[in-house]
């Protein structure tokens, strides 16, 4: 039996363990609505070598593992079909990608290492885990599954024969990679560059005009000059697909009125919910929020504000509506009883002890007693604790909550049977010196409790206004261009911006349910100036507007003019203080004659080599450290532009260290650094070479 619990939860364990080993890059979708009305005429959720996966093939695969993944007891969420998705269009990453390339080179796990990895002494570590009972593996166990319930069971079947699939891909995957790493060197020329790169030692000094100290107005630029900088610098302006939109929101949130209807609503079932012989039943057939619990509770199991109250209250006689955690509800404690045991709260404090002699602890246990007399007049003991951390007088403090008598550390729980109520003591255990303060009152009272419970929601009036409001929105709205921004100021409305918007955002501007809206900005006929229908996000309603579609490639003008404006003004600010300095440079023959002609200062840099974060007074600008790196010796430099001005640079002395005569260590470090990175390379420009393209955000 537990090895059919265990491999009913598989599945989402061993895609969770794929997924951490980096097997693909993950990206997240999901869906809320009817997958198939958003993809227009291409009904392919993405292509793979030339080779499109059409909807339908996918959506099996992804229901099959959505049902796998929500047999584990969480349910179709939002994550799980996020997972789903995600995991299986790594399959097919996997199948037309990978496979292809272990089939290609031979890597492959024979039948004899596959009855090894499954059926012997030396299984492989998820099969240990699931077919181990109470800690210990026999490989019978596997064989008596797999011969025995799996046969019995195609479900069953279906989830080993994937476990089986999955060990089989990880051992090619750790194969594959081996094979990588061997392919792999480094050579005394790469550890000799590393060492001197990372510990040599460059001073000098520097010379610098800033954008800054021309300004802005003062440079004069067209919309030619912004396209002509684009063109030149394309690989600056890469950009992926994006929407830019604007849209209303209507709230659907419940109103007073709401509020005060279900408070009359619970308050006239208190006399029927009072007079009930069958609590279980009538709260289930009253399909409260919270199911009937047949257990007794102790202090600390319901909310702050209801507790007192429950623990007083009358057996059989309800009482509400009470709100707490945005709902309403009536109370009924049905029955009552006495534990042989004590529950307490109280907060509980460490002190630190600074040795490891006696003395040591009993000054602890003298500082602690001091604090107790400190903390006295506190109007909050735990915020007075917590406030004395970073002075180092206490190491943590915590509010311990209900707790059952005996649950603590022996020292502490002999002292708790004798305090009383806003006592602190002292106490020296095993693991150190600690406060502790009982709170409350113990309480050996048990209680069975049944509860009707309703949240607030909108009435069906309140959503037909939303919807009203927003539907006399929507029909107002004609196509006609800018009337979108005209309508939400002529009909009272705020209006909201969402810019650059990509396919496989989740929520647009980071309203929770917004999908919907993302995905039908990036339907197949969609149009720049298209307005939406009106759409449901949780309790929200919206019309949107199409502001404007940026496809994939070289960005326009308009989709980064504040970018490329700035970078133009910059450009052409450094034809201008470059200018400067080889005018002066002409007449001048030290640093010092250089920065009295351009009216600067000259200021000195030490310690630079390639590990450098910046220049001192020169900038963080990465092209600077390697042109420092790069200069000779007392020879002034020519003028540099960087991303904050123009610079000119002199090395006075630059000192490296001795290379050994050994350089294995550094081969060694060198390798394992080229060995991090490779596998991530390998497998994006694998992809890249099968024209891997992903479109599930249209449908998921």
């Amino acid at each position: 039996m537990a090895v059919l619990n265990k491999l009913r939860n598989s599945t989402w364990v061993l895609i969770v363990v794929l997924v951490s080993l980096g097997l693909f890059v993950a990206s997240d979708y999901f869906s809320n609505s009817n997958k198939y009305s958003f993809g227009g005429s291409n009904q392919s959720v993405g292509e793979i070598d030339g080779k499109k996966i059409s909807l339908q093939d996918f959506d099996a695969r992804y229901k099959n593992l959505l049902t796998q993944i929500a047999s584990n007891g969480s349910g179709e969420t939002e994550e799980n079909k996020d997972q789903a998705s995600m995991y299986a269009w790594q399959q097919y990453i996997q199948e037309m990608v990978f496979d292809k390339e272990y089939e290609k080179l031979g890597v492959d796990v024979s039948v004899e290492e596959a009855g090894k990895l499954l059926y012997s002494e030396d299984a492989h570590p998820t099969i240990k885990k699931y077919f181990s009972n109470n800690g210990v593996f026999n490989p019978s166990n596997v064989t008596e599954f797999k011969n025995q319930q799996a046969k019995k069971d195609p479900k069953l079947m279906e989830q080993f024969e994937l476990i089986i699939n999955q060990i089989i891909g990880e051992v090619k995957y750790r194969k594959y990679n081996s094979l990588l790493s061997k392919s792999l060197y480094a050579t005394n020329l790469d550890a000799e560059d590393d060492l001197l790169s990372a510990q040599g030692n460059i001073n000098g000094k520097s010379i610098t005009l800033n954008f800054a100290n021309i300004e802005d107005k003062t440079i004069k630029f067209t919309d030619a000059d912004l396209k002509d900088y684009i063109n030149k610098h394309k690989d600056e302006f890469k950009q992926k697909a994006s929407r830019d939109l604007e849209y209303i929101l209507v709230d659907v949130s419940p109103t007073q009125a709401d509020t005060m209807a279900l408070v009359n609503e619970l308050a006239a079932e208190l006399p029927t919910f009072n007079a009930a012989e069958n609590d279980s039943i009538y709260v289930t057939l009253n399909n409260s929020l919270t199911p009937f619990d047949t257990n007794y509770q102790s202090r600390g199991s319901y909310d702050k504000s209801i507790e007192n109250r429950l623990f007083s209250a009358t057996k059989d006689s309800a009482f509400g509506p009470v709100f707490y955690n945005g709902g309403y509800s009536l109370f009924k404690v049905i029955d009552t009883k006495k534990d042989s045991n004590f529950y307490f709260h109280a907060i509980k404090v460490e002190i630190p002890i600074k040795g490891a002699t006696n003395a040591d602890t009993a000054l602890a246990l003298a500082n602690a007693k001091k604090l107790i007399s400190e903390a006295g007049s506190s109007a909050n003991a735990l915020d007075f604790y917590n406030g004395k951390i970073n002075s180092g007088e206490v190491i943590y403090a915590q509010d311990l909550g209900w707790l059952r008598e005996g649950s603590q550390m022996v020292e502490v729980n002999k002292a708790i049977k004798t305090m009383t109520a806003g006592q602190s003591v002292a106490i020296k255990t095993m693991a150190g010196v600690s406060i502790v303060k009982l709170l409350e009152p113990k309480s050996y009272d048990l209680i069975k409790v049944a509860e009707l419970r309703r949240n607030v929601e909108p009435l069906q009036a309140t959503e037909d206004a939303a919807f009203q409001k927003a539907s006399n929105f929507r029909s107002a709205l004609t196509g006609k261009a800018g009337e979108f921004d005209e309508l939400t100021k002529k009909m009272g409305i705020p209006k909201s911006v969402a810019n650059n918007v990509k396919e496989f955002d989740k929520t647009m501007t980071g309203i929770p349910g917004t999908r919907e809206v993302v995905r039908w900005a990036y339907a197949e006929d969609r149009e720049e100036g298209d307005n939406s229908d009106v759409i449901t996000c949780d309790n929200l309603l919206i019309v949107a507007n199409l502001k404007r579609i940026k496809e994939e490639g070289t960005a326009d003008v308009e989709d980064v003019r504040e970018k490329v404006t700035r970078l133009v003004i910059n450009e052409k600010k450094a034809e201008i203080l470059k200018a400067k300095f080889e005018k002066a440079m002409q007449s001048s023959k030290s640093m010092d004659q250089i920065a009295a002609a351009v009216q600067s200062i000259v200021q000195p840099f030490n310690n630079i080599n390639f590990n450098a974060q910046s220049v001192p007074f020169a900038g963080n600008d990465p092209k600077l450290i390697g042109y420092v790196c790069g200069l000779k010796v007392n020879q002034i430099s020519r003028p540099i532009i960087s991303n904050d001005g123009v610079h000119v640079f002199l090395v006075e002395n630059a000192s490296f260290p001795q290379v050994p005569s050994d350089l294995t260590q550094n081969k060694m470090m060198v390798y394992a650094q080229k060995k991090q990175q490779v596998y991530n390379l390998v497998q994006e420009a694998l992809k890249k070479a099968r024209n891997v393209k992903d479109e599930r955000g249209r449908f998921y």
